[in-house]
């Protein structure tokens, strides 16, 4: 597989950038429109989550219209905490008919994503309040040939993933206490 995201003439971008001097995230601005343009499948790589109730409702919305959602998370955490939040969440879209697959191979530190064949986008955006209120970040979003190769490495990755609910994590219950915490620590993460 050819993984070269050399940009086509064909090809358009328009740079996002995110920073906590606004008062609002753009990333989560965009995303938002993005999902609600979508018509058959949204698929996102990243190594932390743990998003905002506007980003959440936008996903169930792609569900309920039928768009197929497919999330991508590291089967290898590096931040234990961190970690268990984002997988409490992914549980949580799981049950409402997202497909969330853990990646195998090393740590997934990949940061991009696909609407339909033809919206992509890549940076340093994480799927967490952090990234999306209190850092410094930016993001291409590209339109045109590039797309078809975030796709490929999208189908790679699926190759060395597995399923969240085949997996042990899958079926781990959250108790009451830790539910509250994981909801209390949440915007920190």
């Amino acid at each position: 597989m050819n993984n070269n995201l050399a940009f086509k003439e064909s090809d358009q971008a328009i740079l996002v950038v995110d920073s906590p001097a606004i008062n609002y995230s753009k990333a989560e601005e965009y995303w938002i429109k993005l999902f609600s343009m979508a018509k058959k499948r949204i698929r996102l790589s990243t190594p932390y989550f743990s998003i905002t109730e506007a980003l959440w409702k936008q996903i169930f919305i792609a569900i309920k219209c039928g768009v197929e959602v497919e999330i991508f998370f590291p089967g290898l955490p590096d931040k234990k905490i961190v970690y268990n939040v984002g997988i409490k969440e992914l549980k949580e879209l799981e049950e409402k008919g997202v497909k969330i697959y853990l990646y195998n191979d090393h740590f997934l530190h990949s940061k991009f994503g696909t609407i339909d064949e033809n919206i992509g986008w890549m940076g340093t955006n994480n799927f967490d309040s952090r990234s999306m209120f209190a850092q410094y970040e930016t993001m291409d979003i590209i339109s045109g040939q590039s797309v078809k190769k975030l796709n490929e490495i999208f189908d790679n990755y699926k190759r060395k993933s597995t399923l969240l609910s085949s997996t042990k994590l899958g079926n781990v219950k959250y108790g009451r206490i830790k539910k509250i915490i994981y909801k209390i620590i949440k915007p920190l993460i």
